[in-house]
This record gives C-alpha cells, structure tokens and sequence, in this order.
C-alpha cells in the first residue's frame, strides 16, 4: 500500500494511474488513511486517466464515519471535470459520502444552478448516491433538472425519477411538484415533466387526470404527445374528459400526436 502511494506521485501517467487502480485493489486498504490521502492529491493529477483510476479506487478505500467536507468537495469537483469518464467516476465515489448531507446538498444545487451543461448533468446523476429518494432535497434536485435549458439534464431528470432516485411511487410531494412543472411556462419542462410523471404515480393516479387533459391541449405539440403518452400510462378508459381530449388529438396536425393518442386509446380500450 505503501509503494502504491509513493508510485501516484510518479513522473509517469501510466505509472501514477496503476499506483491509483492498485490502491483499491490492495487487500487491507479501506480505511487506510494514506491511501486515502494519496487518492485525493491524485484527483488534481493533469492526467485523466489517473483522476479517472483515483475515483474508482476512492470507492474501494474510504471509509466516511463523520462528515469529511474536504474528501466530499474534492469529489464534488471532479463533477466539473472536462473528461466524461472521470465525471461518471465522480458520480460512484460519491457513494462513499453519508446521505443528506445539508452542505454537499447546497454544493450541488450550486453546481446545477451555475455549472456548465455536462457538471449539470453529472450533478443531476449523483442525486442517487447523495439524497434519499423522497427527501426535499432530491425532490429539489430533480426539479432543478427538468427546468434546466439543456435538453440532456432533462433527460438525466426524468431518469432519476424513472430509476426512483427521486422518490418511491406515490409519492405525494413529488407528484405534486410534477404537476405544479407540467403548468410551468417553459414547454420543454412541460413535456420533461409530462414524461416523468408516470414513473412517480402509483397505478392509475386521479390527482393527475385534471393536469393531464390540459395538456392534451397544449399549443406545442411535444407537449401533447408527452401528454397522450402519459395518458395511457395513468388514465382510465371511464374518464371521460381524457377519452374525449384524446379522441381529438385523432385530428392534429401532428403526425406523432396522432401516434401517440392512437397508442394510448389502445392502452385504455
């Protein structure tokens, strides 16, 4: 473990990057704090495969019993990072990081609120490893998300929902800060928010009936197609206002609103 820690300070990239693979490999190293040390100074290494192999070892060698602010923001940064698999390395080791924490969770609203696209997107996949489904700071998070300008924190959103990072099904205060986004101004998080909402629903959900069949006629299309999709997933064939909004949409102007109030009558017959 030791000759690991002396070799991450290598003069050598390939030589410094098996040194932090080797660190969480070696038998006896969790806990150990000079490897954990060592794995920290290689997070700021210019190479990214060793930021990359210093994240992943990270996760087989600390040991968090209290808070470390220090361990948690030098992860929190690597969010930042320019390589894409040094990010998603960041996103696991923050597994190793307490749940709930009120600092880490105001570091990243900062970094979804002021960071560039791809920090904000890999902010949006560290909720599972940071957050407890249901609490109000993943219900903030995931809000953040759908409001987002880029379409691919969004999408990282909708899948947090979808995977229940977010929170348990039925769960009342997330349904309703979904519905309170299927109203907002921005179409785009209409429809993030839309197509969301039936990985969060329980079963056929009646509080969200009235939402959706205002939806059904909305003035952008994606937001209608969103809307007849979640229709299928949540309505029932004896609501009348949603069979009726859906029957219309067999008349839009819009080939893939047609198909998609098609698929949902289908769902309901």
């Amino acid at each position: 473990g030791g000759l690991a820690a002396r070799a991450v300070g290598d003069a050598s990239a390939e030589v410094r990057k098996a040194a932090a693979r080797g660190l969480g490999t070696v038998g006896g190293a969790r806990g150990d704090v000079a490897a954990t040390r060592a794995l920290l100074e290689a997070l700021g290494d210019a190479d990214e495969g060793v930021r990359e192999a210093a994240l992943d070892s990270i996760k087989a060698v600390a040991v968090v019993v209290d808070r470390d602010l220090k361990l948690a923001n030098r992860i929190l940064q690597r969010l930042e990072d320019a390589d894409a698999n040094v990010r998603r390395a960041a996103v696991g080791a923050l597994g190793v990081l307490p749940k709930d924490d009120a600092d880490v969770a105001y570091s990243l609203y900062h970094k979804i609120e002021y960071g560039a696209r791809e920090t904000r997107r890999a902010a949006i996949q560290a909720l599972s490893s940071l957050m407890t489904p249901g609490s109000d700071d993943a219900i903030k998070v995931a809000m953040l998300g759908l409001r987002d300008e880029e379409p691919s924190v969004r999408e990282a959103s909708v899948l947090a929902c979808k995977s229940g990072s977010v929170a348990p099904r039925g769960h009342p205060r997330a349904i309703s800060a979904l519905l309170q986004h299927v109203q907002h101004a921005n179409p785009a998080t209409r429809q993030a928010a839309l197509a969301a909402l039936p990985h969060v629903c329980k079963g056929k959900q009646d509080p969200a009936v009235p939402a959706i069949v205002v939806s059904l006629a909305d003035t952008d299309w994606a937001v209608r197609r969103e809307a007849a999709r979640c229709a299928g997933a949540l309505g029932h064939r004896l609501e009348e206002r949603m069979m009726q909004a859906l029957n219309l949409l067999l008349e839009d102007e819009e080939p893939y609103v047609v198909d998609a109030a098609k698929a949902a009558l289908q769902q309901l017959s």
